[in-house]
């Protein structure tokens, strides 16, 4: 088969404009009906809150002051956000706009690059893809860390292919800039997709212009990123994840969830992914054979590169976790795109096309019911309540931890529950103006002791007693169980000083992890207690 008849340039008017305008905006709408479905119904977790309390930080103080161990371009965006729209229902719709966006994007990437038939396959796919939905519907970095990695693949595949354009350099340099300050994985992504575009101009004949120009627009990209690289140095090593023991078996976990179908039983859900995978890999034979090497090379070699990359790094720092795979979405649907807009493509392989399409939306709405969090904290108060525990001290292991149930009182509408964190020992009110202490710059904050960080808060925090004087006007108290620096032993240890005090357990829940955690970390429990009269 010749070349000109495997896939169709992007300049023939096969399907017309006006249909595929139509289709991509039918593509759109069921990307955004999936966005928003239910958007508001999940309670925000744990680093959803903790995205809520920078928001109303100072933007100077997100921009400058290292509040998290994440770059702040996001923060700075949901703070812009939450200035304009302060309700807590509507803090999921930046990061659902921007996962709309990348669908956007990844369309218009695909009809310049390949063709519209593969623009619309490649669309449709992550309009549906379970995975990009479930964090385009977290109010975190995620979702902008794949719209500026597509951005980017558009600019750097646009450079290697020898397109003289100039908004391909401009496309990478920005799409760069914005994933590399919205999450650090966007430095590993972009240096696999380096290697694989530096292999592919190296053995392709005449591409040595194609080259420099790669190199001058990285040069730029790596001065633009500077202010990061610094802050990166003091913040590396605090990055929350499985560590070096995860090994290959952690790595497939999240692997699966990260671009599989977890929700299906695991037979139809491993012969779809298996389908994925094999669709991609046909995409990369057929864009190398139809003259479109630097886009073959680029999606095919930067996927296993950057997979290899990140776990070698999760050796040094525990990184490993679901959304740390996510940017393996976007070489994977532009290839499954590429494969499936092949001019004359075979029948079997549309058919094998509609069957994973349809397979994905299938799954997508299969798992929709599993959009609550194992430490739902809304859930967990709302039980509370019910029980009669109103006005009752919530008794936390960690200040993250503890931001959730902050932002869940404020959905509740109860403002009479003191949080209180039990972190080393110390006794400590947590609220959202106790949130400034993350001003103090994440990396410093997980080294200074709890006096220092309540006079850089203003004092009052730290209950000088302990859990006495914070209990001694309470007759009743919540124990909030989950996964924190003071590992498994916390619910012990706070039962053990309530049970001193004169209280005794009544009650106890449990919160098991959903369908598809965003990181392993097993089940939270909640412990009512009550004074023993």
């Amino acid at each position: 088969m010749t070349s000109d008849k495997l896939m169709e340039p992007a300049s023939e008017p096969s399907p017309r404009k006006t249909v595929f305008y139509v289709m991509a905006a039918l593509i759109l709408v069921l990307a955004s009906a999936f966005r928003f479905w239910d958007l508001s119904a999940a309670p925000l977790w744990m680093d959803e809150a903790f995205t809520v309390l920078a928001a109303r930080l100072p933007l100077r103080a997100i921009l400058l002051e290292a509040i998290d161990n994440h770059p702040p371009l996001s923060y700075a965006i949901q703070a812009l956000w939450t200035d304009m729209f302060p309700a807590l229902s509507l803090a999921r719709v930046p990061a659902a706009l921007e996962g709309v966006l990348t669908v956007l994007i990844v369309i218009a990437a695909m009809r310049d690059l390949v063709s519209r038939q593969a623009a619309l396959w490649s669309g449709a796919l992550l309009a549906v893809l379970p995975g990009h939905i479930w964090f385009s519907q977290d109010a975190r970095m995620y979702p902008l860390l794949l719209l500026g990695l597509a951005v980017a693949l558009w600019g750097a595949i646009g450079i290697a292919d020898g397109r003289r354009r100039r908004y391909y350099a401009i496309f990478y340099v920005g799409g760069g800039a914005i994933a590399i300050y919205s999450h650090f994985v966007a430095l590993v992504f972009l240096a696999a997709l380096n290697v694989a575009l530096c292999c592919a101009l190296v053995a392709l004949p005449g591409s040595r212009h194609d080259f420099i120009r790669l190199l001058r627009a990285n040069a730029i990209l790596f001065v633009v990123s500077i202010p990061w690289f610094v802050q990166l140095l003091a913040v590396g090593r605090s990055f929350p994840g499985l560590g070096a023991s995860g090994g290959f078996v952690a790595t497939a976990f999240f692997l699966r969830n990260a671009i599989g179908f977890p929700s299906l039983d695991s037979l139809s859900g491993a012969a779809l992914l298996c389908l994925l995978v094999g669709l991609a890999c046909v995409g990369g034979v057929i864009a190398w054979r139809s003259n479109r090497p630097a886009l073959a090379v680029a999606l095919v070699v930067s996927a296993p590169v950057y997979v290899v990359i990140i776990t070698a790094l999760n050796v040094v720092t525990p990184i490993l976790a679901t959304r740390v795979f996510l940017p393996l979405v976007l070489p994977l649907v532009m290839l499954v795109g590429a494969a499936l807009g092949a001019r004359r493509a075979p029948t079997a392989l549309i058919v094998s096309g509609l069957i994973l399409v349809g397979g994905a939306t299938v799954a997508t709405i299969v798992e929709h019911p599993r959009r609550t969090k194992h430490d739902a904290p809304r859930t967990a108060l709302s039980a509370a309540l019910d029980a009669g525990y109103a006005g009752a001290p919530i008794i936390n292991c960690h200040f993250l931890n503890a931001t959730a149930y902050v932002v869940a009182e404020e959905e509740l509408h109860q403002t009479q529950m003191p949080v209180i964190t039990l972190d080393s020992g110390v006794a400590m009110r947590f609220d959202s103006n106790a949130f400034q202490m993350v001003r103090m710059s994440m990396s410093k904050l997980r080294s200074v002791d709890a006096e220092e960080t309540d006079r850089f808060i203003g004092g009052g925090y730290i209950y000088k007693g302990g859990l006495t004087s914070a209990l001694q006007d309470h007759d009743k108290a919540i124990v909030i169980a989950e996964p924190c620096p003071a590992g498994d032993r916390f619910a012990q240890v706070a039962t053990s000083q309530l049970e001193k005090l004169g209280f005794r357990s009544v009650k106890n829940y449990t919160f098991a992890a959903p369908g598809r955690p965003v990181m392993e970390r097993g089940e939270s429990e909640m412990i009512l207690f009550e004074r023993n009269r």
